[in-house]
């Protein structure tokens, strides 16, 4: 999916991310140093240090829900 989003604009040269323990892996945090990628980490209490993200899964999370039947 990295690949994917990265594919039109090349690689960045920072990329933010939050606490989630896949961004804990070794493959992670090798290819983001192979790639000299620095990774900015969200303070780990504050959801909200990201709105413009944390919108972003909202709305994608309720559009999602909305076609789902229960």
């Amino acid at each position: 999916m990295f690949n994917q989003a990265t594919a039109k604009h090349g690689w960045p040269n920072r990329i933010s991310s939050d606490n989630d323990p896949l961004f804990l892996y070794h493959r992670w945090k090798a290819n983001l140093w192979v790639l000299e990628i620095e990774e900015i980490k969200s303070l780990p209490p504050l959801p909200l240090s990201h709105p413009f993200i944390e919108r972003l899964i909202g709305s994608i999370r309720r559009k999602l829900l909305d076609h789902t039947f229960f």
